[in-house]
C-alpha cells in the first residue's frame, strides 16, 4: 500500500488480517511439534498413545463382565463402559493439563499465543479417543457381537464438543485461582476422585436409588457420561439427563477461564 504523507510517496506494509484458516494451521503445526518432540520423531511412539484407553477399557470391560449384571436398558457391556470411559477420559486428558504451569509453555514462535498452545494439548485427547472408540467398534461389529450397533456419529461428537469446551474453562478457571492462590492447589488433587465419583462411570443414574439421583443430577459430567451411552443404544434410559445443562456449564466456564486467564496472566 502507498502513502502520500505530502512529503514524499513510500510503500508501507501493512499486516495481513488473520483468519480462521490461520489458527487453525498454527494450532495443527503444534499438534505435529508437540508429537515429534514428544516421541523424538519415532512412528512406534505415536502408537503408545493408544495403550492408556485401550488398557483402561479393556480392564473394565473385564471387571464389568465379570460381575455378571445387566446394564440399564440392555446395553451391551462393550457399549456401557466405551462410551463412558471415552467422554471421562476426554474431559480428564483436557482439564488437568490445562490447570498446570505447563498447559502455557513460553510462546515457541512470533504470532504463537498461549491460547494456540492450550487448544493444541486439547486437540490430541479428543483425537485419540474419537480413533480408539470409533475403531474398537468398528472391529468389534466386524468380528465380534453381532449386537453391536455403530454409535451415533453426530450425537457423540457434539457430546465431544461440549466435553472439550467444560473440560477447557474448568481447567483455565482452576489454573487461574490456582496463581491467585497456590495455597488452594495441593487441596484440588482430591477434586478428580469427587468427580469421578458422580460422574456416572460405574453406574446409571437411573438405576442408583432416589436419594442418590437427587444428588448425581447436579453433576454435569454424568449427563454426558449418561448421553454418551444412549448415542451408543437408543434403548439407553436417559429421561433424567439432558445436554442443556452441562452446555450451560461449560460456557460459563470457559468465558469465566478467559476472563480470569486475560486479568491474572
Amino acid at each position: 500500500m502507498f502513502v502520500d504523507n505530502g512529503f514524499s510517496t513510500r510503500k508501507v506494509h501493512t499486516a495481513r488480517p488473520v483468519y480462521l484458516i490461520d489458527h487453525i494451521l498454527i494450532i495443527r503445526a503444534l499438534i505435529l511439534r508437540n508429537l515429534r518432540l514428544k516421541h523424538l520423531n519415532r512412528p512406534a511412539g505415536f502408537f503408545v498413545e493408544f495403550l492408556r484407553p485401550t488398557v483402561i477399557d479393556v480392564t473394565h470391560y473385564y471387571i464389568f463382565s465379570a460381575m455378571g449384571k445387566p446394564m440399564p436398558g440392555g446395553i451391551p457391556v462393550e457399549e456401557f463402559v466405551w462410551a463412558g470411559f471415552a467422554v471421562w477420559m476426554t474431559f480428564t486428558g483436557i482439564w488437568m493439563p490445562i490447570k498446570g504451569s505447563r498447559a502455557a509453555p513460553s510462546v515457541p514462535f512470533p504470532g504463537v499465543s498461549a491460547m494456540h498452545m492450550r487448544i493444541a494439548i486439547c486437540a490430541w485427547p479428543v483425537m485419540i479417543n474419537s480413533v480408539f472408540v470409533y475403531g474398537s467398534f468398528a472391529l468389534m461389529m466386524l468380528f465380534g457381537d453381532s449386537n453391536i450397533v455403530f454409535p451415533n456419529v453426530p450425537l457423540f461428537a457434539l457430546i465431544l464438543v461440549i466435553t472439550s469446551i467444560f473440560g477447557m474453562g474448568m481447567g483455565l478457571v482452576i489454573g487461574a485461582a490456582c496463581r491467585v492462590a497456590p495455597m488452594i492447589d495441593p487441596f484440588l488433587h482430591i477434586l478428580p476422585w469427587f468427580l469421578l465419583i458422580g460422574s456416572g462411570i460405574y453406574g446409571s443414574i437411573t438405576s442408583s436409588p432416589r436419594y442418590m439421583q437427587e444428588i448425581l443430577v447436579w453433576s454435569p459430567p454424568l449427563h454426558l457420561v449418561e448421553y454418551a451411552r444412549y448415542a451408543f443404544d437408543p434403548g439407553y434410559p436417559v429421561s433424567l439427563v439432558n445436554l442443556w445443562y452441562p452446555s450451560f456449564w461449560a460456557v460459563g466456564l470457559m468465558l469465566l477461564g478467559l476472563s480470569l486467564t486475560k486479568r491474572y496472566r
